[in-house]
């Protein structure tokens, strides 16, 4: 699929659409780890999208919610709480 998206300019609209799946599988991945209470291995999936989204420009809500649930289950809840404001408003 990389190799499609890179395969001409006029095709740039590929590799955007594949970087939106890239990110969307990359949520849902973390929040299976949630799920399996993989704590740790979903805390570094959404550290990484955190920062893809920061670089990319990635409005993700679902970004935050995640984050905002593991860094609450680790203790940090004033984290936690001002990353759900953020995606409420």
């Amino acid at each position: 699929m990389q190799n499609l998206a890179k395969s001409s300019e006029e095709e740039n609209g590929k590799q955007a659409n594949l970087e939106f799946w890239k990110v969307n599988a990359a949520i849902n991945i973390g929040f299976c780890q949630i799920e399996l209470w993989e704590l740790d291995a979903a805390m570094e999936i959404f550290v990484k999208l955190k920062k893809s989204r920061e670089e990319m420009g990635i409005n993700g809500c679902a970004i935050d919610v995640g984050f905002a649930f593991l860094n609450s289950c680790v203790g940090v809840k004033k984290e936690g709480e001002n990353l759900t404001q953020r995606c409420s408003t």
